[in-house]
């Protein structure tokens, strides 16, 4: 009986233990709207947190929040052209290190967010408007 128990409480520390090592990945959706809610919310910090490093240098530019799939809306409105409507669900687009999320405004337009995996993590690397 004594061995039993042992062997359970063993069974049950090496689960835990590796249950304690597992990191919840996200993917590369969720990392894209965790990252458009950031700069919804103002926070520029934790939006910049998920910018790859060729992003953080563009984001000096243009700033932090220029990869969201509707900050041509930003642009546009500077020039004095209507705001852009975009579907609210993106095509994903994935592949073991890079993803894109794609979205078609009321114009007929491509809004395009690439991300890519590095580290463990998914990261946004870029953003592009047709026109």
């Amino acid at each position: 009986m004594k061995k039993r128990t042992l062997l359970f409480v063993l069974i049950i520390v090496g689960l835990a233990t590796i249950l304690a090592g597992c990191k919840a990945q996200t993917n590369a959706e969720e990392v894209y709207w965790q990252y458009w809610q950031a700069c919804a919310d103002g926070d520029f910090a934790a939006a910049g947190l998920l910018l790859a490093e060729d992003a953080v240098v563009t984001a000096e530019t243009l700033g932090v929040c220029a990869f969201t799939h509707d900050a041509i809306n930003t642009i546009e409105a500077q020039q004095g052209n209507p705001a852009h409507t975009f579907s609210s669900d993106p095509e994903i687009n994935t592949s073991e290190k890079v993803a894109s999320l794609t979205w078609v405004d009321d114009q007929g337009n491509l809004a395009i967010v690439t991300l890519v995996a590095a580290d463990g993590d998914w990261k946004i690397s870029q953003a592009s408007w047709s026109r």
